[in-house]
């Protein structure tokens, strides 16, 4: 079955992020995560975001984490249920 149709019911978003190797240290990810964050509050950076069709939103590496796991976890679900695969 097309992935498409196998989805029909689902929402999905695109969504862009940083990333660093897990051996980061904690204050060099927290200081990234903190000047990113900064720069998306800039009129500047949003209204360019916004020209591409971004809704730039930021967050915090914890709760980035989060949201991947949960992603993760809830298409895992339609990919077993429907037995889609990539061609």
């Amino acid at each position: 079955m097309p992935a498409s149709r196998a989805c029909w019911s689902k929402t999905s978003v695109a969504c862009c992020s940083n990333r660093v190797p897990a051996s980061t240290p904690p204050a060099v990810v927290q200081r990234l995560n903190a000047e990113i964050n900064k720069a998306l509050q800039s009129a500047d950076v949003r209204d360019k975001l916004a020209q591409q069709g971004a809704e730039p939103l930021g967050s915090s590496a914890e709760e980035y984490g989060a949201y991947v796991k949960k992603e993760l976890n809830r298409w895992a679900v339609v990919v077993k249920s429907t037995g889609v695969t990539l061609d």
